[in-house]
């Protein structure tokens, strides 16, 4: 009789033992869910800041070309030949593999 307590016991111990650890796991994956949720949004809201700055630069760029050429489009074309140089560069540098791992270690730094 005395063995049959201690085992309940044991048991009793080791379901509670693996409840606590449970709980504990659930807890460390929401901690990291929203450390992980955090920095995406983090990041998210750095490229749309940086995406109205580049916006406003740019149509700031396109007044000042307008008015110093005394024309209502060469601004425009102007910038938007600079975009689509832009554009192309990174088209061609999209498929370079030193940019690829540059980009993958400073993502890693970021990350860790």
């Amino acid at each position: 009789m005395a063995d049959s307590s201690i085992i309940k016991k044991i048991i009793g111990n080791l379901v509670g033992f693996i409840e606590t650890k449970m709980e504990l796991i659930k807890l460390d994956f929401r901690e990291e869910m929203s450390m992980v949720i955090s920095k995406i949004l983090l990041i998210l809201t750095g490229i749309l800041l940086f995406f109205y700055l580049t916006m406003f630069i740019s149509l700031t760029v396109v007044n000042y070309i307008n008015q110093v050429y005394s024309s209502n489009f060469i601004g425009h074309g102007i910038v938007s030949i600079f975009y689509l140089v832009m554009f192309l560069i990174y088209f061609l540098l999209r498929r370079n593999k030193i940019l690829y791992g540059i980009v993958n270690e400073k993502i890693k730094k970021y990350l860790k």
